[in-house]
């Protein structure tokens, strides 16, 4: 189920995505992690398991302990001066 809104917002409808979470950081990456993960009825286990990982390696990156490797492209994303929102695939893109 998608919670997508529409606001006018002078002379353009502005979509706001109800469901999305911005993913800027590392606790913010974490949450939208959690959230999804717990919105499709999943453990930690899981969706482990369906990513062939250890479960630890889902609550490392729920509780913001991040690799190197994602740690440094949150980094490039804050030195772009980008961001990133998380969405459900069905959701419609603006």
């Amino acid at each position: 189920m998608s919670l997508l809104t529409s606001i006018r917002f002078g002379l353009y409808n502005v979509i706001i995505n109800m469901n999305s979470h911005p993913a800027n950081s590392p606790s913010q990456l974490g949450n939208a992690i959690r959230h999804f993960r717990t919105q499709r009825g999943l453990t930690q286990a899981q969706l482990a398991d369906l990513l062939s990982v250890e479960q630890r390696k889902i609550s490392e990156l729920e509780n913001a302990h991040l690799t190197k490797q994602t740690r440094l492209v949150l980094n490039i994303l804050h030195t772009l001066d980008t961001r990133i929102t998380i969405s459900d695939n069905e959701a419609p893109q603006p």
